[in-house]
């Protein structure tokens, strides 16, 4: 089943014009390349064959930059003459797009996830919703769910908390989308559309808990320059699977001795990091350890499950 992308590429990126020198968000340097060229990048490792940029501010620069083809995905634009908000956005191009199944991405944010298994969670639904589980933020409004469906939004509190985001990416049903849009044609996708018809239509999740990034803040910006610059030449993709050793690779090596307890184990600086960059672009992560300790008998094979 051939489902087509639309990546929401107008952003002007405000908190970001200082860095961006009359870009658009989209096209942010990031270690060198786009930012979009890491989201096409994605999607093409996803399967994906068609891609809408729904283009605005600066569009000009995406076009020359990528013209109509990215690789073996078909790029097709489509411009808003004026600032028509998330939802605007999507509405008028969704109207363009010869499918009733189609992937939204926002194109500030990434998020590493496996379209095959979201295409059939969405199976039968008319809006189904990624979300991400998120630690100690206070930059984001939470999503609350019961099950697989939304519940409600709570809206930012600026205290650090714990909970389900917005991921920033959807499957939607363009019929029962337009049947649902407000009538003014500027307007928001979150606050006009998913927030006032989560209580009447439901609203199906899909919860991810891989890497995921925003750099709509110059904090994240600069975070994604360190994350992204070891992988931009590397065309690894989610069928790839990489193998790691436990001990001196990811956690530190006890001299003469083995890491027989979980409070034993310390993790190398920099090592949950590295791991959470790495998911982002590998299918799966194997953590392969030939323990010595339980062949020598100063340790049992449960101790070792338990590490």
């Amino acid at each position: 089943m051939s489902i087509p992308a639309l990546i929401l590429a107008g952003g002007l990126g405000t908190r970001l014009q200082h860095l961006l020198v009359d870009l658009p968000k989209p096209m942010a340097d990031i270690a060198g390349k786009p930012f979009l060229y890491y989201l096409l990048r994605h999607l093409q490792n996803q399967g994906i064959k068609e891609v809408y940029l729904s283009v605005g501010y600066r569009s000009e620069k995406i076009e020359e930059y990528f013209q109509h083809y990215f690789h073996q995905i078909k790029l097709s634009y489509i411009k808003e003459n004026e600032p028509m908000g998330t939802g605007g956005a999507i509405a008028l191009a969704v109207q363009q797009i010869p499918s009733d199944t189609i992937l939204v991405i926002n194109g500030d944010t990434f998020l590493n996830f496996n379209f095959h298994d979201f295409l059939k969670s969405h199976q039968g639904e008319n809006l189904t919703m990624a979300l991400k589980y998120t630690t100690q933020s206070d930059r984001y409004g939470f999503v609350n769910t019961q099950g697989e469906y939304i519940t409600g939004f709570s809206e930012k509190s600026g205290a650090l908390k714990d909970g389900w985001i917005n991921a920033g990416v959807y499957l939607i049903n363009k019929t029962f989308f337009l049947s649902h849009i407000p009538t003014q044609s500027v307007f928001s996708f979150e606050k006009d559309f998913l927030e006032k018809i989560y209580n009447q239509y439901r609203i199906k999740t899909f919860f991810v808990n891989d890497y995921f990034i925003d750099i709509g803040v110059p904090q994240d910006y600069e975070r994604a320059q360190g994350e992204f610059k070891a992988l931009k030449h590397l065309n690894i993709n989610s069928e790839w699977t990489l193998f790691l050793d436990r001990d001196g690779v990811i956690n530190k090596k006890l001299e003469n001795d083995y890491v027989k307890r979980i409070e034993e184990l310390k993790w190398i600086e920099g090592a949950i990091e590295a791991l959470k960059t790495f998911r982002g672009v590998f299918g799966k992560i194997i953590i392969v350890t030939n323990q010595q300790g339980v062949g020598k008998q100063v340790m049992s094979e449960e101790d070792l499950n338990n590490v």
